[in-house]
């Protein structure tokens, strides 16, 4: 019988044993998903980790950061020596102190930067104290803790550092003028900094973000909703001009005079028109005295790996586009526009001579109005149809000559839209056509293409030409206008808000020979205004006699920036 009892113990031991050890496993995992359910679960495992692990690069860098801004900012104010002691904690705190010091070289007056490297090995010290490994301000009281021949040298080396008040008012000394410290880099009279500004304006908050032209060291960075009490978050125009006035001045105070902006929306399967504050922001930044370069929308545009849920994909290139020679997706518009209204067609300037052809070509692309020698005004296709009907020139009987034909072997297809420089050679080429021909052109707000204005090569006598609104052409087209007769008879050319003009335009346009006017107005790609308008100047006749005579003699010696384009 006791045998049987002590089994029967043992077996009950171990079923309530099994049962506590069942239970306390299933209350553990009912904790552990009521725990993780919590939908505060993963901020609170976050907060325990930044306690519980010492991120220390993190703290290096921006303890790094916020000594270099408090660096700057009692440099400025005049504490020349509390400024460089946050320096040289930020130098030694950094992980390429070399690029750091090169840059403070660059930066701060040469007087500065000597106390800065003298100030180095103190800082070392310090750091090895354990003073910099904490990141925010520094404690002043802490950072003169140093060996006292450090600070011998320092006091000795240091005779421009200027006594704080206190020290002055109370030893009862006369206070010293402080020395005015500019930030940023040293530039002449009339020269321009740029910086990039980058505005984000979504419907919830508008960002204005300036770095270097890198975009790799942030300037400074102010949000709409920093500037209001209500809420963390402001998209009004209000608070988006107060951010871009904090951003211009702070820009001021570091030598910015310029900047590139770039505007950004949401994008994405998201709007892609900019919030409210975009427009406001950029004006209170030309307002505040900022000059502005370049205009760019970088909206970023989804492709077909970013699609909404449920939307329709995009096919890839249809095989009856192949003729149009769309080998990419990027630009199809233009390429389709080349093709179809800029396509060059010798046959039709051996047959109606260059400036009905040319005339064609224009009405074609959509151009305002063309003035003809004859006192025809010309404004749509319809009227062009007429005029060319009248002068014995059908469009819709109009064929191709045939290889064979007199006119062909006169005037090969080759030469048709080459410049003929001799005006008794011109009259001779083109005895079989109309005298008249055309006098002023208004292409504005057309699709001319660079390949169309071979056209022009051979007109006869175009003396004005407005360009506006034509954002199809570039430098490409400039260089094949200026390469025929217009070069010899064109006194009046507009070109307004043109992208793809650059500063080398400049060296074609001075070939123009009988230029009187020439208006150019927002060309956002022309980086340097006066570099660019130097040139035509020269090339024009507008030059000062001292500006003549240097101009002279750097052609002489075979140099100049200038020289090889006035031949």
């Amino acid at each position: 019988m006791s045998i049987f009892y002590s089994l029967n113990v043992s077996s009950s031991c171990l079923k309530y044993l099994s049962l506590g050890a069942a239970f306390a496993v299933g209350y553990a995992f009912y904790v552990d998903r009521k725990r993780r359910l919590d939908p505060e679960y993963k901020q609170k495992i976050r907060q325990n980790r930044k306690l519980k692990q010492a991120n220390y690069y993190y703290s290096k860098m921006n303890g790094g950061i916020d000594q270099i801004t408090l660096g700057e900012e009692k440099m400025q104010i005049g504490q020349i020596e509390e400024g460089i002691t946050h320096l040289s904690n930020a130098i030694v705190t950094c992980s390429k102190p070399d690029e750091l010091l090169r840059i403070f070289q660059q930066t701060i007056p040469p007087e500065c930067f000597n106390l800065l490297v003298q100030a180095i090995p103190a800082a070392k010290l310090r750091r090895n104290a354990g003073f910099s490994c904490r990141p925010g301000p520094a404690n002043m009281e802490c950072a003169k803790i140093e060996d006292e021949d450090n600070a011998a040298a320092n006091k000795t080396n240091a005779p421009i550092l200027l006594k704080s008040k206190e020290m002055a008012a109370r030893k009862g000394k006369v206070k010293e003028e402080q020395a005015a410290v500019t930030l940023g880099p040293q530039v002449h009279e009339g020269e321009n900094v740029f910086g990039v500004a980058h505005i984000f304006a979504s419907f919830n908050d508008t960002f204005v973000h300036v770095t270097d032209l890198s975009g790799r060291e942030t300037i400074v960075k102010i949000t709409g909703g920093m500037r209001v009490k209500a809420d963390r978050d402001e998209a009004s125009p209000y608070a988006a001009m107060l951010a871009a006035q904090d951003v211009a001045e702070r820009c001021k105070q570091v030598g910015i005079t310029a900047l590139h902006v770039k505007l950004r929306a949401t994008g994405g399967t998201k709007t892609k028109t900019p919030g409210p504050g975009a427009q406001a922001a950029l004006r209170a930044l030309a307002r505040s005295g900022m000059k502005i370069g370049r205009i760019e929308d970088v909206t970023p545009i989804p492709s077909d790996s970013t699609r909404q849920k449920g939307a329709l994909v995009v096919c890839p290139p249809l095989q009856w586009m192949k003729w149009m020679n769309i080998d990419t997706y990027r630009q199809p518009r233009r390429k389709a526009i080349a093709v179809i209204a800029n396509r060059l067609h010798p046959e039709r300037i051996v047959q109606m001579g260059p400036d009905f052809a040319c005339l064609e070509w224009l009405m074609n692309a959509g151009s305002t109005s063309v003035l003809m020698s004859d006192g025809t005004v010309i404004n749509d296709r319809k009227e062009m149809c007429t005029f060319l009907t009248k002068q014995g020139f059908d469009l819709h009987k109009l064929k191709a000559e045939a290889p064979s034909s007199k006119l062909l072997k006169e005037i090969p297809l080759a030469e048709a839209s080459r410049p003929t420089t001799s005006n008794f050679v011109y009259d001779e080429k083109w005895r079989h056509i109309s005298p008249i021909h055309m006098k002023e052109i208004d292409a504005s707000d057309s699709v001319i293409t660079d390949e169309g204005f071979v056209y022009f090569l051979e007109c006869r006598n175009i003396e004005k030409m407005r360009l506006n609104f034509c954002d199809y052409f570039g430098d490409e087209g400039v260089a094949r206008l200026v390469q025929g007769r217009p070069s010899k008879s064109l006194k009046e050319l507009e070109i307004v808000f043109n992208p793809h003009i650059s500063d080398a335009t400049a060296h074609m346009l001075t070939k123009l020979k009988s230029l009187k006017r020439l208006h150019l107005y927002f060309l956002p790609y022309v980086a340097n205004r006066q570099p660019m308008l130097q040139p035509i100047f020269i090339g024009m006749g507008y030059e000062t006699e001292e500006q003549r005579q240097a101009y002279k003699a750097a052609r002489v010696k075979g140099r100049g920036p200038f020289a090889r384009h006035f031949d």
